[in-house]
């Protein structure tokens, strides 16, 4: 089965090694964008396409590569995207931007991303690892003094030059990098975890560990479940429990308490060869008075295109405000991706007053103003008030 994968992690935690050891592993093709730039400068002028011309004049400029530019690079080699053993992205997509584009693509050749690993590794070893290493001015050798060690300290073991450290490894530079990192990478980081694919793997110990813990989250079972039955102390833990004694990982929920009873919606992802057990012990939790429905999480591939909007909704509480709203989103092909609702007692009046929060996915091809009048003249019809606002897109840088 191939893996489609794209691979995230600071400089320092290993990236490299553990694309070559999937690579080896796992028969994927792997696309590099920093292979790719430092090969191009070894072509003859007339060997570049246009796509790599303009990138390397980019980087001769100390700019960075746009990303119609990046985008156009990996385009030229989609026959890696189509390897039979699937594909590992390593330095692309860097941005949102990217990131669209890229879905975009592999919607164009029928392709779906499996995962996105994201390696991580507490900031003072990333600056052990980075700050150790000492090059050869001469052949350009890199050393480490722990991992790597000269032979003669401070002697390269190749041409007998004195090493040196560079700048950029010194431990306060790093420090910044890192920084400006994990500013750049978080936006990437929530655009994939928003879509189901981000799997956090530590980047600590020896790389045949990380490997093996890499391997592990790849062969994870994805599952949502419903819980609900009667409100009571511990409930939750229970749940909780069953998930962690099988070593599954509880990555988000919705739980909340409504007229006595208590449910919830949860997202696990547990090792494949737990997850037949650990559905039969939360099956069992019907004995004390707790039903739990579990699905198997296959999400479809986003395309993308559309917007996010936010619908809130006050007014005087009447029967089929809801079915109202409800079927003229349906009409616009609108989904309600979350939906909260509340009974209260007005301020001055002590009428009841129903509220309403919604997060919809309005597809590209929908007309937002026709969207917007269709539900002011319902709101007019119920008399209640009606306030849609588009989520803003997140940073992309």
């Amino acid at each position: 089965m191939p893996h489609r994968l794209v691979l995230l992690g600071a400089p320092g935690v290993g990236k490299g090694t553990q694309a070559e050891l999937l690579c080896a592993n796992l028969g994927a093709c792997h696309l590099s964008t920093g292979d790719i730039f430092r090969a191009a400068k070894a072509l003859d002028p007339s060997e570049r396409t246009p796509a790599l011309t303009a990138a390397l004049e980019h980087m001769r400029r100390g700019e960075l590569v746009p990303d119609e530019t990046v985008l156009a690079l990996v385009t030229e080699r989609v026959s890696c995207l189509r390897c039979e053993g699937g594909f590992l992205l390593d330095g692309f997509p860097r941005t949102v931007a990217q990131a669209e584009a890229l879905e975009t693509l592999l919607a164009r050749e029928k392709l779906k991303l499996d995962a996105v690993l994201s390696y991580e590794l507490p900031l003072e070893q990333i600056v052990s690892r980075l700050s150790g290493r000492h090059t050869c001015p001469g052949c350009k050798s890199v050393f480490h003094i722990e991992a790597r060690p000269p032979k003669v300290a401070g002697i390269c073991d190749h041409c007998g030059g004195k090493l040196y450290q560079r700048e950029d490894d010194r431990p306060e530079s790093i420090r910044v990098r890192m920084e400006a990192y994990e500013r750049s990478t978080a936006p990437l980081a929530d655009f994939y975890r928003r879509r189901h694919l981000l799997l956090s793997i530590s980047a600590e110990g020896s790389p045949e560990d990380i490997f093996k813990r890499t391997m592990d989250a790849l062969k994870c079972s994805l599952l949502v479940m419903t819980v609900i039955g009667p409100d009571r102390p511990g409930l939750v833990e229970s749940v909780a429990a069953l998930v962690a004694e099988h070593r599954g990982n509880w990555l988000e929920s919705r739980m909340s308490r409504l007229g006595g009873q208590f449910a919830g919606i949860l997202r696990v992802e547990v090792p494949v060869e737990r997850e037949q057990a650990l559905v039969a012990e939360l099956r069992r939790l019907e004995s004390r008075g707790l039903t739990v429905v579990v699905q198997p999480d296959r999400p479809e591939p986003s395309t993308g295109s559309g917007s996010e909007s936010v619908l809130e909704i006050v007014g005087q509480d009447r029967p089929g405000i809801v079915r109202e709203i409800t079927h003229a989103l349906a009409s616009f092909g609108v989904n309600v991706e979350e939906l909260e609702t509340e009974c209260a007692s007005a301020a001055m009046s002590g009428e009841t007053l129903f509220k309403a929060c919604a997060r919809l996915s309005i597809p590209a091809s929908c007309n937002a103003a026709e969207i917007r009048q269709k539900l002011e003249r319902i709101a007019a019809d119920l008399i209640v008030e009606i306030t849609l606002a588009e989520l803003p897109e997140p940073p992309r840088s």
